[in-house]
């Protein structure tokens, strides 16, 4: 891509409002200017949650694992229409035909991946819920090579241990974000064997 053809993102104060200011993404990340992103955690009825395992061609983070769909938001765009997009593009699925959006967050976090890329984000967190097989996802090769579900704690363990094989998953500011995807994901369990009992007798 060209600088003219490259993304815009809408510049952000350290507080998360907007400066009403644009740039390309490439010298937003450089610079380590400040910008929004969108979070969507996808649970099945048994509360687990969906990761992907990033691409390796990937400028941060390439084949870590991840969480089931994230992405930046571009200039003029609004976090609901990103999570859409985001979800859809990514796996190959309309959110609309799986379940409701759901708001968790907005937290700020700074990531230093490499020597020239410094990530300055105010993250949008969502969740929804959906028994969606691996086989109906249509992974975005560019972006992601593989999915899985995994429990909630394993996420926490990842994120407490800071495993290598997975991205940092928002840093201090996204422990009250884990720990609201562990009520969420054992509500979710609850629910499920309840039904699922229910449906065997």
């Amino acid at each position: 891509k060209t600088m003219s053809h490259e993304e815009q993102f809408d510049l952000l104060t350290p507080e998360g409002l907007p400066t009403g200011k644009r740039k390309a993404r490439s010298l937003v990340h450089r610079d380590g200017d400040w910008h929004e992103a969108v979070h969507i955690w996808l649970f099945n009825s048994k509360g687990e949650v969906l990761l992907q395992k990033r691409s390796q061609c990937k400028d941060c983070y390439p084949g870590c694992w991840d969480i089931s769909s994230a992405g930046h938001i571009p200039a003029g765009e609004t976090p609901i229409l990103a999570s859409h997009r985001e979800f859809e593009e990514e796996l190959g699925l309309e959110m609309d035909r799986i379940g409701e959006l759901h708001f968790i967050d907005r937290v700020a976090s700074v990531s230093h991946p490499t020597p020239t890329f410094l990530n300055r984000e105010w993250q949008d967190v969502y969740w929804i819920a959906g028994d969606v097989p691996l086989s109906q996802f249509r992974l975005q090769a560019s972006e992601l090579e593989a999915v899985r579900y995994v429990p909630v704690s394993e996420v926490l363990r990842a994120a407490r241990e800071q495993d290598p094989s997975f991205t940092p998953m928002g840093g201090p500011s996204y422990r009250g974000v884990l720990e609201e995807l562990a009520r969420i994901g054992a509500q979710l369990a609850t629910k499920g064997a309840e039904e699922g009992g229910a449906a065997a007798k």
